[in-house]
């Protein structure tokens, strides 16, 4: 995945199954940080958006492929790419890869959706979608939302 941002984690015995295997749902705990400090890095804090703008990210749809097992004490890395931004929708593509390789354990597809206190769509705030046109010379088009 090219110009993706990287996120460090290591798997601990809380993340994983009496084999020492990452527990299934624990890949999408580490998604979730690592979009959260992607959103970070890039000013964008998800608590003042929620307070001053009232707006707040919500999953509306997740496909995880699950390649080959991550095992206790592995260093892993999330390369998150957002991918499109328009209107509500936010698309991401999330790798889990160990730390030096490049093939990829886990890939997460995500279609994200913005949404006021109600959990009605929301327009994506600017910044938002200027961050993903930056990040993402090849602007994907998809109708699958």
């Amino acid at each position: 995945m090219s110009e993706s941002f990287r996120f460090s984690v290591r798997v601990y015995y809380e993340d994983t199954d009496a084999g020492g295997v990452v527990y299934h749902a624990t890949y999408l705990h580490y998604a979730e940080r690592a979009r959260t400090e992607f959103l970070r890095t890039n000013g964008i804090e998800q608590r003042v958006m929620r307070e001053a703008e009232n707006f707040a990210f919500m999953v509306r749809r997740c496909t995880v492929d699950y390649r080959a097992p991550a095992l206790l004490d592995d260093a892993l890395e999330v390369l998150t790419r957002f991918t499109f931004a328009r209107g509500a929708v936010l698309k991401a593509v999330q790798e889990v890869v160990r730390h030096g390789e490049s093939k990829p354990l886990v890939v997460i597809d995500l279609v994200i959706a913005g949404v006021n206190e109600r959990g009605r769509p929301v327009r994506l705030p600017q910044k938002i979608r200027d961050m993903v046109s930056e990040n993402n010379e090849n602007k994907e088009l998809w109708r699958d939302v």
